[in-house]
């Protein structure tokens, strides 16, 4: 699925070099499609009422435990998949990208200070949705990330 992502991303890129290739960062660009391409696969599955489930997942994983850990990535990615689309966005651009606040603020055209707004709630909800487990203090540590 992300590999099909990243290829019509690329694809999309591809046709329009002209207008890739004058821009301030060609990274930036690809990203940003990449980013509004996810958010529309995502937007078609939940119109058609698809999501992706999880049953038999336990309330709890022992993070020593590696199969735990992989029961533990799909209850943060379904936490992940309750927030709304644009502070989604942000959690895992900032966490899973190891963008900065800026540099998401640029992807996503808007100010630092929503970024920081949005990923301070996309947290705190993402705490509430998994308390209760051996959840991470932070997303990025359920997904190997740096921050």
């Amino acid at each position: 699925m992300a590999e099909d992502l990243v290829q019509e991303a690329l694809e999309r890129a591809c046709r329009q070099w002209r207008k890739v290739a004058v821009a301030d960062s060609p990274e930036a660009y690809v990203r940003k499609v990449l980013v509004n391409l996810a958010n529309d696969r995502w937007r078609r599955l939940s119109r058609l009422g698809e999501r992706p489930g999880l049953s038999g997942v336990p309330e709890t994983a022992d993070p020593r435990d590696r199969f735990g850990q992989v029961e533990l990535r799909a209850e943060l990615i379904e936490a992940l998949l309750g927030l709304p689309m644009g502070m989604r966005s942000v959690v895992v651009l900032y966490y899973l990208h190891d963008l900065d606040a800026r540099q998401v603020a640029d992807v996503l055209d808007i100010s630092s200070s929503a970024v920081r707004s949005q990923l301070a709630r996309g947290l705190a909800k993402l705490r509430d949705s998994v308390s209760g487990t051996q959840a991470p203090h932070t997303p990025s540590a359920a997904f190997g990330g740096t921050k």
